[in-house]
């Protein structure tokens, strides 16, 4: 990745990508996941790769889907894998600080070696990124972007196998640098952060939003439940959020994961509701912050 070099025209490719993610919501499955070979066409520049492979894990909460067994408000659980040293693609100049500009990465069909792919389970569900798709068919793809200030985007896709997925995170505070590392890595989530993903598979096209990114192995749920604890100590109502979050502690570790979940759903009404006495929520951002770790936890357990 040191030997990268810088092409005109980047805007325009992340502009692209864009128009491909947000056309998700209400566009046919693999005709969305296919606009991206398109992009990656422009990816005109061989460069000389030496970055090592990184995987995080991850927990959602499904936000749409086309799947009846896969409902809005179910818990997603995966992992993201990516593999610079897969890429024979550049535009812009990379690795470089989150202000250096727009920039993409990627691998093409010819062989297809993807410098992204994701693993989502979600119930008995797994989709998981085909890496052996025909190593000659120039339809398939894979693309990461940074714009320079804001997101990192990230797809695959194998059209003859009629799939794909995403990945986008971004940096909703403009005071702050763009929501990866150096060398074109994802941070983790803050409460400034947001993070979506989604697959297409056949018929179905799923959007999740992103509970919690880490590098993998993932933090155990006893290490997430004493996180958690942590955080509510102090707050406002921290008392009645303490009582639960220690109740959970003990439900997990007497191995009762139903109970475990009942303690959890609790837990977020607590951060969601509002006090009976005075009518204040838990101010912003620790409500999002709450809220993302309890969710975590309920992914990672496998709550319904």
């Amino acid at each position: 990745m040191r030997n990268s070099k810088s092409i005109d025209g980047v805007s325009g490719v992340i502009d692209a990508i864009g128009d491909a993610t947000r056309a998700t919501k209400g566009a046919s499955t693999m005709n969305v996941i296919s606009r991206w070979v398109g992009v990656l066409a422009l990816l005109v520049a061989p460069i000389a790769a030496n970055a090592q492979t990184v995987t995080y894990a991850f927990t959602g909460v499904v936000t749409s889907s086309t799947d009846a067994g896969r409902p809005v408000g179910k818990y997603v659980t995966g992992t993201y894998t990516f593999n610079y040293n897969a890429a024979d693609r550049i535009i812009g100049i990379l690795p470089g600080p989150p202000t250096i500009g727009s920039w993409a990465i990627g691998s093409t069909g010819v062989p297809y070696n993807p410098v992204f792919s994701s693993t989502v389970r979600v119930g008995s569900f797994t989709y998981s990124s085909n890496r052996t798709a025909p190593p000659s068919d120039p339809d398939d793809s894979s693309v990461v972007t940074g714009n320079g200030f804001s997101t990192l985007s990230a797809s695959e896709a194998t059209p003859a196998f009629d799939m794909g997925s995403f990945f986008t995170i971004v940096e909703n505070n403009g005071n702050l640098h763009g929501p990866y590392s150096d060398t074109g890595h994802p941070v983790t989530l803050t409460a400034s952060r947001s993070g979506f993903g989604g697959f297409a598979f056949g018929d179905v096209l799923l959007r999740y939003e992103i509970t919690s990114l880490t590098l993998a192995p993932a933090p155990t749920p006893t290490a997430l439940l004493a996180t958690l604890l942590t955080n509510v100590t102090g707050v406002e109502r921290g008392d009645a959020l303490v009582d639960l979050v220690e109740h959970a502690q003990i439900e997990y570790a007497a191995s009762d994961i139903p109970a475990t979940c009942h303690v959890l759903a609790k837990v977020l009404q607590e951060v969601q509701g509002k006090d009976g006495k005075n009518g204040n929520k838990i101010p912003s951002p620790l409500d999002v912050t709450l809220t993302r770790q309890a969710q975590a936890i309920a992914a990672w357990i496998g709550c319904t």
